[in-house]
């Protein structure tokens, strides 16, 4: 926490003696309410985060983005339009450079719930994506310094965490009835394919 500052210059930051906080840091003695309060806001932190309580996801490895990925598709409220693009046709004379490359397209619509009624917080997450990507170009555009966007990206996701959302679960769905539902909802697509042709 303390970065490259010695002990005796962080503890000037703090204000407070050299000796207390190396009794701080050996466990000697627990700071009081008061100085946890100084540190966590000298450091740009939240107290949780300072106790060893932040349960914060954070993105470590391609394992921890795919979770982040499963866990979108996984809610009710949100409905994400995917296209994923894997086949390239080289011999096409019509292909532009663009169509000779793989992608995948993510779409999230505001209002979003005519194929999915549960999908109500589709503008929640528009919103928050809006503000996530305009708060990090700030950052890697220098307009922001790191200390500003810890605190803005700190304030955002504690708005949001007042918003909940619930899981897909069909476990308590009858087999027979999941095929029901999923020859109405290929019905439906079908059907919405077709009027959109026309």
């Amino acid at each position: 926490m303390q970065g490259n500052k010695s002990q005796k210059d962080f503890a000037a930051e703090l204000g407070i003696p050299q000796p207390t906080l190396s009794s701080y840091e050996s466990g000697k003695i627990k700071p009081t309410v008061d100085a946890i309060i100084n540190i966590a806001d000298k450091c740009g932190v939240s107290i949780d985060w300072l106790c060893g309580r932040d349960e914060t996801f954070h993105l470590g490895s391609l394992g921890d983005v795919l979770s982040c990925f499963l866990e979108l598709y996984e809610t009710n409220e949100f409905s994400i339009k995917t296209s994923i693009h894997d086949r390239v046709d080289l011999e096409s004379k019509d292909a532009t450079e663009d169509e000779d490359r793989n992608w995948i397209e993510l779409k999230i619509y505001h209002n979003e719930v005519f194929h999915n009624p549960e999908a109500t917080l589709n503008q929640d997450l528009c919103s928050a994506i809006e503000k996530a990507y305009k708060l990090t170009n700030e950052l890697r555009h220098f307009e922001r310094s790191q200390e500003s966007y810890e605190r803005e990206k700190l304030y955002f996701i504690d708005n949001m965490r007042s918003v909940p959302i619930t899981k897909i679960d069909h476990s308590d769905i009858p087999e027979e009835e999941q095929r029901k539902r999923m020859l109405e909802l290929m019905k439906a697509e079908w059907e919405a394919m077709e009027n959109g042709d026309k």
